[in-house]
């Protein structure tokens, strides 16, 4: 027999085949020294070169310790000691000790930011597959250094879905004097399983041949026959012809061989981001195709985890540095013949700052958005922004929260600062993208700036949850606004106000004065007066209702009082029922403005739907009913109407639709229903003072 002398054959060649790497303190990437609100993960980088043991409560691992096999969570809290301890091959020790407290604290924090730290102190080990999104709340700072020299504004991080890197990354957030610490597993999501050979022999990383299979001889080149349990090293540099034959005789018994290709170096690129490619350095041999993907060693610190591939492509998060000799499996026809290594350094650039504000979250301001960009020096950046993205309706009308798809559009040089505007005083959606690159070419991670522009929206009502949206950013509205009586404050103390309602109310007795001008917003849902209640508006404002339905019974009284200023009814509804003298609405000296509403009243005694004095009424597409022994929709007292496209009902013994005293009125395609038990009249009375304008294509119908 001649095995014995490739037993004797090493390996050397122009590529290093898979090396020991001296265990070391950086291979505990957790827990770290340091004061924590969390608690902490065990997670330790091991390449099988030496075996690692660890104890929880700082006695000798090999006394009383166990052996580390994977990460796990160390559930306690206060002074923690670990010790771990790693025996190489030789039986050398190294011993290592890491001292650190936990201190589960409660933190005055957003939803976001709060949701975020109950995950990591939940689970300290967050999972991250390549391709979706990670999110840092932009209210944390955040390092991926062991021990932080530099932190960075909380972001949202992505890594493309073609990323073969299967890594831990520790990371450290702060909030003021708050830390907490814990551990990403970067996880390729094209992570598959590789497809094992039939083939009755194995190859191992460090490129040795074993025969495992009784069944079989062996013959590698013109070497002598041999049997199971062989294992050699072979010249890997060159290609080797392996033979195998059943060792059962019979006639005619067939030898099969495989040509093993020799092992290839590695190429490697390095993109303008900062991640790298790594490519096989010859691409055929005798027309099998050459790839790579995963190794035989699997690191916690990195490892690929990818099926065989043309190129694998390696990329880590912004602000994480990586630098290591990586094993790589070499494959040819998708069969596994060994390993190479290859260093590998990924240095992404970390995020942009744009002005003070982080680039994750969503910013909500009360005021124009001034944007500075600003990167390291010797950078130049680059920038895209979308067009205004305006919510008419309010983005929190719905009652929650989604950020419109919009496109940033080309990126541009970034010259100098600019702002952002809200466009016709409603909320306003921006978004700006930024990147950088460094005078190397490398380009840093994207940076994104969303921005909503809300100068006089507020939201109103129990159901609003602005705060679990948005948390500091709704600081000025802290108080809920859950009282109509909190409205009528806010909207007086300020210039102009748009109120959104969430939800319904109930008003409590009493005038609510209006002073300013305002938009109150709802959306379906009832305002409810009762007793005396009544809303006032006075001192020149300017009033509008949109989508918006009031409901009063009472004895008397009336839902709106308009005195020297305006009021706006859209898309609304005006409900009273009464059981003595009431008016819907009553304006002296204003302006009113109805367009689409309906306005219906009822009363025991008398009715009507609107009474004005020395002011100015527009309706268009209106509904009005009244219905009283004593009855009229609209008495115009010096005034001036213009009414189009309306349906006017009386329902009683006596009345009219419309009175005019010393008024004008023009009137275009309403429609008057009269259904009177007693005497009845034109569905428009006026005096000897009145004049009307203009009466085209109106229809009466009696009953």
């Amino acid at each position: 027999m001649r095995f014995s002398r490739f037993a004797c054959v090493l390996f050397a060649a122009f590529f290093s085949v898979f090396q020991s790497f001296a265990f070391s303190s950086s291979d505990i990437l957790s827990p770290a020294p340091g004061e924590w609100g969390n608690m902490q993960p065990l997670v330790i980088s091991t390449d099988g070169d030496c075996d690692v043991f660890y104890s929880l409560y700082g006695n000798d691992p090999l006394e009383s310790g166990f052996i580390y096999e994977a990460p796990f969570i160390i559930n306690r809290i206060g002074k923690i000691d670990i010790r771990v301890c790693a025996v190489d091959k030789s039986g050398k020790r190294s011993d290592f000790l890491i001292s650190y407290s936990v201190t589960p604290t409660e933190a005055d924090v957003d939803f976001r930011t709060k949701k975020f730290i109950d995950d990591i102190s939940r689970s300290p080990i967050r999972k991250y597959a390549t391709g979706t999104d990670f999110v840092i709340p932009s209210s944390l700072v955040y390092s991926f250094e062991k021990n932080p020299a530099r932190f960075y504004p909380g972001m949202t991080f992505s890594i493309s879905p073609e990323c073969a890197l299967d890594r831990y990354v520790p990371c450290t957030v702060r909030l003021g004097d708050l830390a907490w610490h814990f551990v990403i597993h970067l996880s390729p999501s094209n992570d598959s399983f590789v497809q094992q050979s039939n083939l009755p022999f194995s190859i191992s990383g460090d490129g040795k041949v074993s025969f495992n299979d009784k069944k079989f001889i062996y013959q590698i080149d013109d070497e002598f026959w041999g049997g199971k349990n062989s294992s050699l090293s072979l010249d890997r540099k060159n290609p080797h012809t392996i033979r195998w034959q059943s060792v059962e005789y019979k006639e005619g018994n067939p030898v099969y061989s495989y040509s093993l290709p020799p092992l290839v170096g590695i190429k490697s690129s390095v993109n303008s981001d900062g991640s790298v490619d790594l490519f096989p350095a010859s691409r055929y041999f005798s027309g099998k195709e050459y790839s790579l993907g995963k190794s035989s060693v699997s690191r916690a610190s990195s490892s690929l985890c990818s099926a065989p591939s043309g190129s694998l492509h390696l990329e880590t998060l912004p602000g994480d540095r990586l630098s290591t000799v990586l094993p790589v499996g070499v494959y040819c026809d998708g069969f596994y013949i060994g390993d190479v290594t290859s260093d590998v350094i990924l240095d992404p650039l970390p995020p942009l700052a744009a002005g003070d504000f982080s680039l994750d979250d969503v910013i909500f301001s009360r005021e124009k958005a001034h944007i500075k960009i600003s990167s390291g020096e010797g950078t130049t950046l680059y920038f895209a922004l979308s067009e205004p993205f305006v919510f008419p309706d309010g983005f929190f009308s719905s009652g929650s929260f989604s950020l419109p798809d919009v496109d940033a559009g080309p990126f541009k040089p970034y010259t100098g600062e600019f702002d952002l505007e809200a466009v016709d005083g409603l909320a306003t959606y921006y978004k700006v993208v930024s990147y950088a690159l460094d005078k190397s070419g490398k380009r840093s991670g994207l940076s994104f700036y969303r921005v909503i522009i809300d100068e006089n929206g507020f939201y109103a009502g129990k159901n609003f949850a602005g705060k679990d949206f948005a948390g500091k950013h709704f600081a000025d509205q802290e108080r809920e606004l859950s009282d109509f009586s909190d409205i009528v404050s806010l909207v007086n103390g300020r210039k102009f106000t748009r109120v959104y309602l969430c939800d319904g109310f109930r008003m409590g007795e009493g005038v609510y004065e209006i002073s300013s001008d305002c938009t109150i917003v709802g959306k379906g849902d009832v305002i409810e007066l009762s007793g005396d209640s009544q809303i006032k508006i006075v001192s020149n404002a300017d009033v509008s209702f949109e989508n918006c339905i009031f409901k009063k019974t009472a004895d008397s009284g009336s839902i709106f009082s308009v005195e020297d200023s305006s009021l706006t009814l859209s898309s609304s509804e005006l409900i009273g029922i009464f059981e003595g003298e009431a008016s819907l609405v009553s304006a002296s000296g204003s302006d009113l403005n109805l367009k689409d509403t309906g306005l219906t009243v009822q009363s025991d005694k008398i009715a009507s739907v609107l009474y004005a004095n020395g002011s100015t009424v527009k309706a268009e597409d209106c509904r009005f009913t009244s219905s009283a022994p004593n009855v009229v929709n609209m008495t115009m007292d010096s005034s001036s109407l213009d009414v189009r496209g309306n349906s006017f009902t009386v329902i009683g013994r006596m009345g009219r639709n419309i009175e005019l005293l010393g008024s004008r009125v023009s009137m275009e395609k309403n429609r008057f229903v009269t259904k009177l038990t007693g005497s009845s009249s034109s569905p428009v009375w006026k005096d000897m003072t009145s004049l009307v304008e203009r009466d085209v294509e109106n229809t009466e119908e009696l009953y």
